[in-house]
Parts: structure tokens; sequence; C-alpha cells
């Protein structure tokens, strides 16, 4: 987790945010991990790749379990409304057509 924090280089990692976005983690680090993935999804910086695993790793580490989340992950992905790279989109949409009922819940 500490490479995932400090590394400077893109494809390591885009390569191990990746890996979380598909194989469920024991992560017991008190929102750390959580905290590094919406910095990389916030941060205009990151590369789109990086910001849809971050996105992809949100939603199978936490999203599912702690819905209270979701609107700061909705504040997220909506500073992301301006940008139209495909993989931004979609991942906009993905949210947005998954978790639109909880979001009208929750607001």
């Amino acid at each position: 987790m500490e490479i995932i924090e400090t590394s400077p280089n893109h494809t390591v990692l885009r390569n191990l945010v990746h890996i979380f976005a598909y194989v469920k983690a024991h992560i017991q680090d008190n929102g750390q991990f959580l905290d590094c993935l919406m910095a990389h999804l916030e941060n205009s910086e990151s590369l789109p790749a990086l910001k849809v695993n971050a996105y992809k790793a949100i939603d199978k580490q936490y999203l599912r379990f702690h819905p209270e989340l979701l609107p700061e992950i909705n504040l997220l992905i909506d500073l992301h409304a301006e940008d139209t790279r495909p993989s931004i989109v979609s991942m906009r949409k993905q949210f947005h057509k998954r978790y639109a009922n909880q979001l009208k819940a929750l607001l």
C-alpha cells in the first residue's frame, strides 16, 4: 500500500490499483487506502487509466459496503464533467447508472 501512496511512476500505480479493482482486499487501514484512491481520482495530474482504476477499486472495496460514501464519490466523479476522454465519460456514466437510485434516496 505504501507504494500506491508514494510512487511517482504512473504505470506502477495504474497496475497496482487495477489489482484492487478486481480482488477484494482485507484492508484494515482506518481509511488510509480509501483516501489514497480518492486522491488519485481527484488529482488533475492523474492519467485517465489511473482514475478509472481508482474508481473501480473504490467501488469494489468500499461503495458496496459503505453506501454513505456515495455523495462524496459523486462529487469526485462530477469534477470530471468537462473531461470528454472516452474512459472518463464511461466511468461517469457507469457510476451514475449504477448508483442513481441510491443517490436519489440519500439526497
